[in-house]
């Protein structure tokens, strides 16, 4: 049985994480589901399987910053990481409905990065992230 809050801790978490390894995973399993979306392919079952391993890594990145690494599954278990593919999943389909994707060039992310941080443009929006400073 997923646990609801910790789904919706891991949500916010691969949203809204200092380092931008998480989100930046996501929008490019975006860009390729927009891909397959444009060309009349796109599979919802393959899509919540994409957006899985975007819940593993970030569950252990989640554990890696607050916890101990070894303990990432027993955090996030096997069901709540899946209940998160499949909220990260129905909300790509809705944001995709509601033609947020719509300045989507070609189906491609457009990324850059700067002097501290990374950037891409994606539908019309610029998201921007700062690396972590030591010191």
């Amino acid at each position: 049985m997923p646990d609801t809050q910790a789904a919706q801790e891991l949500e916010l978490y691969i949203d809204n994480t200092n380092t931008y390894d998480c989100y930046k995973q996501k929008i490019a399993i975006q860009s390729n589901l927009l891909k397959k979306k444009k060309r009349g392919i796109y599979d919802s079952k393959k899509a919540n399987k994409a957006f899985k391993y975007v819940a593993d890594a970030c569950a252990k990145r989640y554990a890696k910053e607050f916890d101990r690494p070894s303990a990432w599954n027993q955090i996030f278990s096997v069901a709540t990481r899946k209940l998160v593919a499949r909220e990260l999943t129905k909300d790509f389909e809705s944001e995709h409905r509601a033609g947020a994707f719509g300045g989507f060039a070609g189906g491609r992310a457009i990324w850059w990065v700067g002097g501290t941080g990374l950037a891409a443009a994606v539908g019309g929006a610029i998201y921007y992230w700062t690396r972590k400073r030591n010191g």
